[in-house]
């Protein structure tokens, strides 16, 4: 059986009870750069929801079964290195916390955001000569008509149309210069509130 490079990734907004680490396919275009520590978009659940994880080990091993890849990833540099992971994994034991739950005591608010993955033709490409290069009546044309449609098209209204297909056929297209992926970030900003306290001293 082939090795592969396979990730064990911790998913966010995942109760305590379905909380441990997934196991997902490293793409051949991530190999390298998909490292333990660095956040990731992967596909998850029977919808296929893009969610976010944190890349927690990486192996080379024989996968016994079908895996779902890896869709992206989301930092330059690891955000975590092993001494954080050693005290992720305690904490997660120690006070029965999910690991997104430990992840975020130790990290600054401010490396937290929204995703965006969105999709359209390349604009170098014209219509006629995208639609031409894939075979017609295929997931590839359909998502291409897809993104003709408007200016630019969210991952997911892609996912509606292919299922589970949808990520093979994005990554086909990609690969051949038919359509550009883009994605946009917003910093999640929360409230800040400052308690104030004052001393119940008489001032005499």
């Amino acid at each position: 059986m082939t090795e592969k490079m396979l990730a064990r990734v911790a998913v966010s907004s995942v109760p305590y009870a379905a909380d441990r680490l997934y196991t997902y396919l490293v793409p051949d275009e991530l190999i390298g750069s998909a490292e333990v520590g660095k956040r990731v978009t992967i596909p998850f659940g029977r919808g296929n929801r893009r969610v976010e994880g944190f890349l927690l080990e990486v192996v080379r091993e024989a996968a016994t079964s079908p895996l779902k890849p890896i869709d992206a990833l989301l930092d330059d540099a690891p955000l975590l290195d092993a001494k954080d992971i050693r005290l992720v994994r305690w904490m997660k034991a120690r006070y029965f916390c999910t690991y997104y739950d430990a992840i975020k005591t130790i990290l600054p608010g401010g490396v937290w955001f929204q995703y965006r993955e969105l999709w359209h033709v390349n604009g170098e490409i014209s219509a006629e000569n995208a639609l031409s290069s894939v075979a017609p009546d295929s997931l590839e044309e359909t998502l291409l008509r897809a993104m003709l449609s408007a200016k630019e098209i969210e991952r997911g209204a892609l996912d509606l149309l292919g299922g589970e297909k949808t990520a093979k056929a994005l990554r086909s297209l990609e690969a051949c210069g038919l359509a550009v992926r883009e994605t946009k970030l917003r910093q999640r900003l929360q409230d800040k509130s400052v308690r104030m306290v004052s001393l119940c001293v008489s001032a005499e």
